[in-house]
């Protein structure tokens, strides 16, 4: 299964589309064209160094509420 981006017009702007998982590159197009996208191409890596993910992880600040602080919410 692989993932292929898309893209779609509104009033002539092109804005990015949801992605699509498909088992090739035909039936991804054949999806997109039922709900009105265009592919424009398939996700092949996401990389992220490993020091970037440690800057983003330690600039969040977690807060807790102390009426759920030790509950789980659903």
């Amino acid at each position: 299964m692989k993932i292929y981006l898309t893209t779609y017009k509104d009033d002539g702007v092109e804005y990015a589309g949801p992605n699509i998982h498909a088992n090739s590159l035909e039936n991804a197009e054949e999806i997109a064209e039922m709900h009105g996208l265009k592919v424009s191409g398939q996700l092949t890596d996401i990389y992220q160094p490993e020091e970037i993910i440690q800057d983003i992880l330690l600039s969040y600040e977690f807060h807790y509420d102390t009426d759920t602080q030790y509950r789980t919410i659903h």
